[in-house]
Parts: structure tokens; C-alpha cells; sequence
């Protein structure tokens, strides 16, 4: 399932989450199978300390390992999204189900 992961963090820190961003990558890296796959990003919110990446996760522990290693420097949210066009024809068949 795909999600957006929206981060945030305070300004004085920085230099600690870059350095918390680098052992990430070194340990996403040597264990794909426990961290969420990232489709694109990160990408800052104007001139916040904020912003989001879309990442494909299998399992919750997936998001779990996430959160945990950003933690509590960088406040980390994740939010589902999903195919538009799957909604619509999932509302349009239970519609119909229900008219009859």
C-alpha cells in the first residue's frame, strides 16, 4: 500500500537529522525487506522544516521501523492514499448493490 509520510522537526535540529537521515540510508540499504520503499522525495514545504515522501509499504512493521529510527527528533505521519479510479469503481459497485 502506498502512503504519504509527512515529517517534521525543529529548526536547531538539523544537523542531527541528516546525520539520523545517513544511518537510515546505510541501514535501508543492507535490509530493504524492513523499511518502506520510497517512490519519491523528500520534498521540503516551503520554507518549513516539514515535508512529505510517498513510500510503498507490505506490512505495518514496514512504517513501525520507520517511525522508530527517526524518533523523537523527527515527528513522522503516515497517511494512506489511494487510486482514484479504484475508489470510483468500488463506490459505483457498491451503489449499485444497494439500489436494488
Amino acid at each position: 500500500m502506498k502512503f504519504i509520510l509527512f515529517f517534521e522537526f525543529n529548526p536547531e535540529d538539523f544537523d542531527k537529522v541528516i546525520e539520523i537521515n545517513e544511518t537510515f540510508v546505510e541501514n535501508k540499504t543492507k535490509y530493504p525487506e524492513k523499511y518502506p520503499e520510497l517512490i519519491f522525495g523528500p520534498y521540503f514545504l516551503g520554507d518549513e522544516f516539514k515535508g512529505f515522501d510517498v513510500v510503498e509499504a507490505s506490512n505495518s512493521e514496514q512504517l513501525m521501523n520507520n517511525i522508530l529510527h527517526y524518533a523523537p527528533t523527527v515527528k513522522i505521519k503516515f497517511q494512506p492514499i489511494l487510486d482514484g479510479y479504484q475508489a470510483i469503481e468500488l463506490y459505483q459497485k457498491r451503489k449499485g448493490q444497494h439500489s436494488v
